[in-house]
Formats: C-alpha cells, structure tokens, sequence
C-alpha cells in the first residue's frame, strides 16, 4: 500500500491508481491491526493537499477509478461488517484500553485507564530493544523484538528520518510509525507485537536507511579504501543480523517450551491423531484439551459426550 502510495503520488500514472485501490482495500482482509492503515492514506492525503493542493484536480478522474477499484475489491468485506458488524468490531471492543470495565478486568483493579495508558507507551517502546512481547504466540517471552544489530540501525535511521519528518518520505514514515505503535498501545496486553505487526516492513526501512547513509559517508570520507570497508562492514552486520535472527527463531523459539505451550502443541498432536483413527474406537480426552482453542479448531469434527 505504501509503495503504491507513493508511486501514485510521484509517478501519477493510470496504472498506480488502480493497482492502489486494489491493494488498499484487499490490505482490509488481513489482520485487524490492517483497519490502520486507511487512517495513513488520509493523512497523507491530507498532507498532499497542503502541500500540492492543484494534485487533486490535476488526477481527479484517476482518482475517481482508484475509489472505484478499491470499492469493488471491498464489496465482500463489506457484505460481511453489514451482515455481521458486532463481529467485526467485537474484538477491538474487548481489547480496547479505553474501555474502563475491559482494563478493570484484565488488570484486577490495580490501573485506571491514564496509568494503564503511560504505562503502555513506556512498554511498547521499550520492547524493540530491551523488554518485547511476553506472550508465547507472538515473541519468545520477554525478548526484544528487534535484535541488537537491526535495532541500533533502526534507531540511527528513525533520528535521520525524524530531521526530514516534512518530507512525503519522511511524513509518511514516521506517522505510520505512530498510527501503527498505536494500534498496540491502545489495547489491553502491553507491549504487543502481533497488533503492532505493521510496524516489521517500517523497522527495516529505518535500519536501511541508517545502513545506506553510513555506506555513503564512508565512500565520500575516504574514496575507494572506503567503499570497500563499508561493503564489507555491510556485510558483517547483515550477516550477523540473519545469524541471530535464525538463530532466535529456529533453535530458541521453535524449542521453547512456553512457546509449545502457547500454541497449546498438544491439543494439536491429539485431535490430529484421533481425527486420522480408522474403524470404531472410544477415546477418554482430558477436559483441558477438550476445552483448548486448538481442540476447537481441529477437532470440531470429531463426536464426543461428557
């Protein structure tokens, strides 16, 4: 959506209208935290039209096929929130931090909304390099999000970024940077990385930007003799970043028994094996499993009495 975005707004061509519409509205039939990112679109309209107000009558019939496109891709999605909309908006009502009795039963009593608010902020911050996610699905419990590499360059990158914040890059960077930590920070469970997922391609985008930057000083500074260190030390903390990273999630998170856990493993294995059973046969299945999300989802086939 970004990338078209930006294309439509720097390219104008007929094609970058239409792809837009159509990415913008298939992005609505992801993930929740998705519902996000039309909020950036208009701001960065909005943006556009100080900006370069004469855009909007220059591209107006571009513009009109772009909705339409996106209105037509959308068309089933919104069959469905008017079918179903306490559906639709049921889970964002259940986690929103805004929602006093939803914190006072989450938290037992011990935060108002404005502490639960400060502390969130405080979190979600912190969890790109010092304390992430705790919960198994998401994140190894408690580890960073970001390794250490990836987050110093992030941090480099998001500061030559924030000087250049009135730039179309720059504005649309860092306000989906703030739209999208909001999306974690306005929900009960802080810090959350899975409702603040849209933040992955923005990170790397930062740490790019800091790698590249730094690779040009070194060309500029010390010529030749120069390129060729920063090539090498580019490649060192690519090279170490993926060590870490596959590291983290193929040996660490894969093996880690919260993690087992938290995808509830063995309700998975057991409703797998019994749904893969021939002929007659009676089961005695432990009411924990049977009570589990995973039992739900893959046995639901399956008959069984109290």
């Amino acid at each position: 959506v970004m990338y078209f975005m930006f294309r439509v707004y720097k390219e104008r061509k007929w094609g970058d209208f239409l792809i837009f519409g159509a990415v913008l509205a298939f992005s609505q039939n992801t993930y929740v935290a998705a519902r996000a990112i039309p909020l950036l679109v208009l701001l960065f309209a909005f943006y556009v039209l100080v900006r370069e107000p004469r855009f909007y009558a220059a591209n107006f019939r571009k513009i009109l096929a772009c909705a339409g496109v996106a209105f037509i891709v959308f068309l089933p999605m919104l069959g469905y929130i008017i079918k179903h909309p306490d559906r639709y908006m049921g889970r964002a009502k259940t986690v929103s931090i805004l929602n006093e009795d939803t914190v006072e039963r989450f938290y037992h009593g011990r935060y108002t909304v404005k502490e639960r608010l400060v502390k969130n902020i405080k979190e979600h911050f912190l969890m790109f390099g010092f304390r992430g996610d705790r919960n198994a699905r998401h994140n190894v419990p408690g580890m960073p999000v970001l390794d250490y590499i990836t987050g110093a360059l992030a941090v480099l990158g998001a500061a030559y970024v924030i000087l250049r914040m009135f730039s179309p890059v720059g504005f649309v960077l860092l306000s989906g940077f703030c739209i999208f930590l909001a999306s974690g920070i306005m929900t009960i469970e802080s810090p959350q990385s899975l409702r603040t997922i849209l933040l992955s391609p923005l990170m790397i985008i930062f740490a790019v930007i800091a790698l590249k930057k730094i690779i040009d000083y070194s060309q500029e500074q010390f010529g030749r003799a120069g390129k060729i260190s920063a090539g090498i030390m580019a490649f060192l903390l690519v090279a170490a970043a993926v060590t870490v990273n596959y590291g983290r999630y193929f040996e660490k998170y894969g093996k880690d028994p919260f993690v087992w856990a938290g995808f509830q493993t063995e309700a998975r294995e057991i409703a797998d094996y019994m749904e893969n059973l021939e002929g007659d046969w009676h089961v005695m299945v432990d009411p924990v499993i049977i009570y589990s999300y995973a039992w739900e989802f893959l046995g639901r086939t399956l008959e069984f009495s109290d």
